[in-house]
């Protein structure tokens, strides 16, 4: 009995060290077969990423705290992220495929990632969630392989330091970019906020995806950069952008995601020239040819891939749908050109009948609903009678009456006006030349009490709740109705740079109680208080003009506006504070005076019709004032025969004039343009 106990242990100690022999391991880095993006072999979903220093699962980056690899090629790795821990057994099959085991489920099959991603094999007839306008995040979280292979010559358009998402800001009507820094391994994660589902941009010279995420969701990117290096192969822009490359998406609305850019939308887009050459209903005839071309190819690929998610078959739907409602409003533009203020019978019926205004989901969903509806509400709105000039100076005059805002001598001669003009309105244009004589010595004195109005018309404007009946008798939607007067609130801020008065605060909060709009419009209020009771960083950069009132001739009174500055460089720039486009320009007038610090450069400004609290805040706003900074805001004569002498008709515009006084260049580049303009000032510093 001793001895057959003794014969069983050796055999079984035979058997275990055999055993153990045959998983033998060894500590090691990831083999090389196994690099790369697996995707679910059932389901096409992309689940892993092993990369040679970190992996890509969940939608997030985990550590390798083990790799082992046994003898007959199969790993034990163990990942960590934070306090979590998950242990894994890959092992290699043929046609480049391997399983993934985890501790506690079944071996999975996985299929290595090609240039193209694979159709889901399974419908997915899921809905985008039911728009909720509260503010939220959503997360991206990415790896950009391949960083250190990019060749020189391709550098400055693939070789990026941050990653950029840009994002339609629904309140400020603007594309909003939020950036990242990516890492040593080309790896970035990215917070930003987000409302409802959102149309998004990844942007790079060459490199862009078009996405879409709703809130709260959390996705994983990687894209290979050396699939973007341009190639002789690629022969065209079309060929390159066609050519398939390895971006793929991991997690939340990933399906999507991956069906957006395996899709190629067609290269067909509506010409806007042809307008100019076309009828109202004949343009309309063109583009909707156009929008049944480009929904011929999505219809293709729908067909081609009839297991495509709802998705993805609604978004892209809406978004050709949308794209061509862009191109109808636009048209708007080309009435004036015409001598038009209508389109044609037929043409806006075609717009209410196709492009309802209650569809929420768009509103966020889709990057060019907002822009669609800013057009149509535009158009609605030249629909209505004009204001005359006499119903303005009638409205402005009652407001100066019950707020006594002038003298009576002021008020008698405003009241004046207002009766000769409306004289002018009832007569026939045979009468206007003897109306002219008529009222010779008044039509003079319009000129001396037009600064009065104007101010007494701003006062008036800030105090005064903002008319949205138009707007609101069109959006029957709630959601959409509060989004658009937030909207319209934001572009009061943004215009003028000052805060609201408690008039339109409450009014603000009466049309708008959704509680995140309301955060946003008074972060912005309140952003504009700050900034008008913070002093002036230079307050001698504001000139006081009062000593040159006599002078009357354009040439003379520049003369003596720059004659101080003589011997210097002087970059002008004509503005006003109603300019979106010069107070853009001013962002970048920072970055110049850096670039020209200590040279004899002044930068001299003309502000244009300005309102002095506007024009005060966003000079301080901006940081335009230092020694070198001259700001000039003449009376209201004054600027405009300094205008007419250099035929200033459209703002912003740039002058340059030399260290002897003369002016050189009439239309001098703008401060965006960055190092061109710094050039031009150079010149004539040497």
């Amino acid at each position: 009995m001793k001895k057959t106990i003794q014969i069983l242990l050796f055999i079984f100690c035979i058997s275990v060290s055999a055993q153990q022999k045959a998983v033998s391991v060894i500590q090691s880095q990831l083999p090389e077969k196994f690099i790369g993006n697996w995707i679910n072999a059932n389901t096409n979903h992309w689940e892993y990423g092993f990369f040679e220093k970190f992996v890509l699962y969940k939608s997030d980056f985990w550590d390798y705290k083990t790799v082992q690899t046994r003898k007959n090629g199969d790993v034990n790795l163990t990942l960590t992220k934070g306090k979590q821990t998950v242990q894994l057994l890959l092992k290699a099959e043929k046609d480049n495929r391997i399983t993934v085991q985890t501790a506690k489920g079944n071996a999975v099959s996985y299929s290595k990632m090609d240039k193209v991603y694979p159709a889901y094999p399974q419908k997915d007839e899921t809905a985008f969630a039911k728009p909720t306008f509260h503010k939220d995040s959503a997360t991206i979280i990415g790896y950009y392989r391949n960083m250190d292979k990019i060749p020189a010559q391709f550098a400055d358009r693939l070789k990026k330091s941050i990653f950029m998402v840009t994002a339609p800001d629904f309140i400020s009507g603007k594309e909003q970019d939020y950036l990242a820094d990516l890492d040593s391994l080309g790896r970035f994660k990215l917070t930003f906020p987000i409302m409802n589902a959102q149309e998004l941009y990844v942007n790079g010279s060459s490199l862009q995806l078009h996405m879409s995420l709703e809130a709260g969701n959390t996705i994983a990117l990687f894209v290979d950069l050396a699939d973007y290096i341009p190639l002789d192969a690629d022969q065209s822009r079309e060929g390159y952008l066609n050519r398939p490359k390895q971006a793929l998406f991991m997690g939340d609305n990933a399906r999507l995601n991956n069906e957006l850019t395996t899709y190629k939308p067609s290269s067909i887009y509506i010409d806007r020239n042809k307008a100019e050459k076309l009828t109202d209903m004949d343009y309309l005839s063109y583009c909707d040819s156009v929008y049944r071309k480009r929904t011929v190819v999505l219809n293709s690929f729908i067909a081609a891939n009839p297991k495509v998610s709802k998705k993805f078959r609604e978004f892209n739907s809406e978004y050709e749908r949308y794209n061509l409602s862009i191109y109808l409003m636009q048209h708007q533009s080309d009435l004036r050109s015409k001598n038009k203020t209508t389109f044609d019978a037929g043409y806006m019926e075609y717009v209410r009948t196709n492009f309802p205004l209650d569809n929420e989901w768009a509103y966020t969903g889709l990057r060019e609903f907002r822009s669609f509806l800013r057009d149509y509400i535009d158009y609605e709105t030249s629909l209505r009678p004009p204001k005359t000039v006499t119903y303005l100076l009638k409205d402005v005059s009652n407001y100066m009456k019950q707020n006594k805002k002038v003298d009576d001598a002021t008020q008698t001669l405003l009241d004046q006006i207002v009766a000769m003009y409306e004289d002018f309105e009832k007569s026939g244009k045979d009468q206007v030349e003897a109306l002219q004589i008529k009222y010779k010595d008044l039509l003079i004195k319009v000129q001396t009490i037009n600064p009065v109005v104007r101010e007494a018309s701003d006062e008036m404007f800030a105090n005064r709740a903002l008319d949205t009946q138009l707007s609101d008798s069109l959006l029957t939607n709630e959601h959409l109705r509060q989004m658009w007067n937030a909207s319209s609130y934001y572009a009061e801020l943004d215009q003028y740079h000052k805060a609201l008065s408690d008039v339109k605060v409450n009014d603000m909060k009466t049309k708008v109680v959704n509680p995140d709009l309301i955060k946003s419009i008074m972060e912005v209020n309140n952003f504009y208080k700050n900034v008008a009771n913070k002093g002036m960083t230079y307050e001698a950069s504001l000139k006081n003009t009062s000593h040159l009132k006599e002078y009357q001739h354009a040439k003379a009174l520049f003369e003596e506006l720059i004659k101080p500055y003589k011997g210097k460089v002087i970059y002008v720039d004509f503005w006003g504070t109603w300019c979106g486009s010069c107070k853009e320009n001013m962002k970048y007038v920072k970055d110049m005076k850096a670039k020209l610090k200590g040279q004899d450069v002044v930068f001299m400004y003309f502000a244009d019709r300005s309102p002095e609290d506007s024009w005060k805040n966003i000079i301080k706003e901006m940081d335009l004032t230092g020694e070198n900074v001259v700001q000039y805001r003449l009376p209201e004569k004054q600027e405009e025969i300094i205008e007419r002498l250099f035929s200033v008709n459209s703002f912003p515009t740039y002058l340059l004039i030399n260290k002897k006084g003369k002016v050189v260049n009439t239309k001098a580049a703008r401060p965006m343009l960055g190092e061109i303009t710094i050039q031009q000032i150079s010149e004539l510093l040497k």
